[in-house]
């Protein structure tokens, strides 16, 4: 007995001492960014050819939704409509192309501005004039070419023609003549457009590159049109005063400590649109205005402009990029409540 005692003895020494030497396999835990989030879906999506539509809560009715296509003289993709629908819970590309749609602003202009440039340092006889946009020559000649554009949604590239979705990223790039190569249609300046767009509205991000020597004399970034929105426009910093949208007007000059916002409202008070310029990036900065110039400005036929480069030139090097960042707010608030 005391045989078999110590056999099952040193038999179970073995296998502890087995089981102490054996290394526990940890799973390693999961870097934070490979984590899949719940995040909330509360976009339509539709891709159609060359045209996007972004749509997203309005009101307790209405989805308003944001179209970009191919407009003007040069086919830029740009904003090309703006309309409301019925909210949908689930839809298809058919149903999407039937529902009664209310238009509210049919683009007509550039919302992303063109540019005043020339190739070279020295001025030429050539007469200042702004290409790319919606501008063109005798409304029959382009001054600028769509090289290409790229859609995102929620980080991927695909063509799935509805989708819900949570963000959705727009970049359009385009070529643009200087006012003194128009003729000999030399391309000058590469424009990057990128659209980032959720139900908070439509971060813009814009990089000029030069492909030539050029001199930027005049340069406004973003544009608003104002058909839709009669009422008043705010600037910021000058709040006490409401001006008409389709009178001319200025806001205080960019060197008052104020945001660089505009808000303009409907005849109603109903409709919303809140434009602004990110002071802290790039041409935002104000480093190529004089120090008189308002940091917005709105003319009689009803379009709002912030002022990025007037007073003082811009040099550009081939190579050599000027960057921006601003925002569109499209907002609807309920007068009644």
């Amino acid at each position: 007995m005391k045989k078999i005692s110590m056999f099952i003895l040193i038999v179970v020494i073995i296998l502890v001492t087995g089981c102490s030497n054996k290394k526990v396999e940890l799973e390693e835990p999961i870097p934070e960014d490979k984590i899949i989030k719940d995040i909330e879906r509360d976009i339509w999506v539709v891709q159609d050819d060359d045209k996007l539509v972004v749509g997203y809560r309005y009101n307790e009715k209405e989805n308003i939704w944001i179209e970009f296509a191919k407009r003007g003289i040069n086919e830029l993709l740009q904003i090309s409509n703006v309309f409301t629908t019925a909210i949908q819970d689930k839809m298809t590309k058919n149903e999407f192309d039937n529902l009664d749609k209310v238009q509210l602003i049919d683009s007509y202009t550039d919302w992303i501005s063109p540019c005043m440039f020339r190739k070279g340092s020295q001025k030429t006889e050539d007469e200042p004039q702004f290409t790319g946009g919606w501008h063109g020559v005798d409304d029959k000649y382009e001054t600028a070419r769509m090289l290409d554009y790229n859609i995102e949604v929620d980080g991927n590239v695909n063509s799935n023609i509805v989708q819900v979705a949570s963000e959705v990223v727009l970049t359009v790039t385009n070529n643009l003549y200087a006012y003194n190569t128009i003729d000999s249609k030399k391309e000058e300046l590469q424009e990057t457009v990128i659209y980032n767009i959720n139900s908070d509205g439509i971060q813009v991000e814009v990089e000029l590159k030069a492909l030539d020597d050029i001199v930027i004399e005049k340069y406004y970034g973003l544009q608003t049109l104002n058909s839709l929105y009669r009422g008043s426009l705010i600037y910021d910093g000058a709040e006490d005063t409401a001006f008409d949208p389709f009178k001319g007007s200025e806001s205080p000059p960019k060197s008052n400590d104020c945001s660089y916002q505009v808000t303009l409202r409907s005849e109603d008070g109903a409709h919303v649109l809140i434009a602004s310029i990110n002071k802290d990036v790039g041409l935002g900065k104000g480093d190529y205005l004089g120090d008189s110039i308002p940091y917005a400005f709105t003319l009689s036929y009803g379009k709002t402009y912030f002022d990025l480069v007037r007073g003082k030139e811009l040099h550009l090097k081939k190579g050599e990029t000027a960057k921006w960042k601003g925002r569109y707010i499209f907002k609807y608030e309920d007068i009644n409540n």
